[in-house]
């Protein structure tokens, strides 16, 4: 089966959208028609436009500003050239796309009605002939004035999606509609590829992987970073990290990696805070960018509450987190918000996680603070159980020996 072609329409306000999706479906096989991918310097943008309707089907992202761009309404009236309009068109509604009642539709018939008249009264005193090419304009622009209601209620009418749920779903609701599974073959062979230990093998194998398969994505930039990371190249790490989030702002793995190279290695705890907030933004239940920027707040920016409201947006999400759990007990612990009684119930959860840091946490507040030193050593001893890598296996032997834990 031939693969279908999708070009996507969107406004400039959502090119970061449009970027991701871009590199995801091309990356498992479809064929996507984007603007900066196609067009060439001085080729016509009218032109292009018109490739719309060669499409086998248009991604249109609809956002309050693509519903006021003339460039984007063009591209919806070529559609409307053709009959099977609604059999190609796979809308995707973003936030501010407010279309559902009948004031918040007229809007939108009222803005492009004055656009139009507005070029009407300036060319009211001007000889046609001198405007030949701007009255073929203002047609458009009536064209689009008079088509804009019909258009705007079929969308409401038709069932939509929207972008987190296709980046959730990893495009099942269009690929559903397309008709076409897509082909996960270059993404299964990067699998095997991130789980080299050795970052030099790593990067050599995923470098011969890129030259067989004539490709660079957001995903190879990604690994890309990391192996650098792992090498102690922290300037390459940070440049690929750069470039996998330049092309996918919603790589939420390399904001956060990015932000770890930026807390620990270069102590830029300013831009850390952006990266992580930037993962968060882009996965919002995504605890360990969280988990991060709840540290970075605290050990770093002197800002226990930005930390705490971390630390219990997981727990909407993730009830259970032991290590959401554990950061919440030793705030409670600290003089600027002790509550004691909320350290315990928090630490409590945790521990019944055999988390080893909460246990140990816990087995330390007992001897320090309640000096209660036999409960306090048998939690020692229950982190010692749950420690399987005996990672803290010497200090449990020598926080057993003292009273003050």
């Amino acid at each position: 089966m031939t693969t279908p072609e999708i070009f996507i329409s969107y406004s400039w306000a959502n090119k970061k959208i449009a970027d991701k999706i871009y590199y995801d479906l091309t990356f498992v096989g479809f064929k996507v028609v984007k603007d900066d991918h196609t067009l060439e310097y001085t080729d016509r943008i009218s032109e292009f436009m018109k490739r719309i309707r060669k499409a086998n089907f248009a991604l249109i992202l609809v956002c309050d500003n693509y519903l006021k761009s003339f460039n984007c309404m063009t591209e919806i009236m070529q559609l409307r050239k053709d009959e099977d309009i609604w059999q190609k068109i796979l809308p995707v509604m973003c936030n501010d796309a407010k279309i559902y009642k009948p004031l918040e539709r007229v809007v939108y018939i009222s803005y492009w009605q004055q656009q139009a008249s507005s070029i009407q009264n300036a060319l009211k005193d001007i000889n046609p002939i001198n405007v030949t090419s701007t009255l073929d304009e203002l047609k458009n622009y009536i064209e689009i004035s008079q088509q804009i209601d019909s258009f705007l209620l079929n969308l409401k009418d038709r069932l939509n999606t929207t972008p987190e749920a296709l980046f959730k779903d990893f495009y099942r609701p269009l690929t559903n509609r397309i008709g076409i599974e897509p082909d996960f073959g270059q993404m299964m062979q990067l699998v095997p590829i991130c789980f080299i230990k050795d970052p030099h093998e790593r990067l050599t194998t995923l470098n011969s992987f890129i030259e067989a398969n004539k490709i660079d994505t957001p995903h190879t930039y990604s690994i890309t970073g990391s192996c650098y990371r792992d090498m102690k190249n922290f300037e390459k790490a940070i440049q690929f990290y750069k470039l996998a989030v330049q092309y996918d702002d919603f790589d939420y793995a390399a904001w956060n990696n990015l932000g770890q190279v930026y807390e620990s290695v270069y102590k830029n705890y300013d831009s850390a805070k952006i990266a992580y907030e930037k993962a968060i933004e882009a996965m919002p239940q995504f605890d360990i960018p969280r988990l991060n920027l709840g540290c970075l707040l605290s050990s770093h920016l002197n800002d226990l509450n930005g930390a705490k409201q971390q630390y219990e947006q997981i727990l909407t999400f993730d009830e259970n987190n032991p290590k959401a759990h554990n950061n919440l007990a030793n705030i409670y612990r600290s003089s600027e918000l002790r509550d004691l009684s909320k350290f315990e119930k928090h630490i409590l959860i945790a521990v019944s996680q055999k988390n080893v840091e909460a246990t140990l946490n816990y087995a330390n507040y007992l001897k320090a603070e309640k000096q209660e030193i036999e409960l306090g050593n048998s939690f020692y001893q229950k982190a010692r159980e749950f420690d399987i890598d005996n990672k803290f296996g010497p200090l449990i032997d020598a926080l057993m020996k003292t009273n003050k834990g």
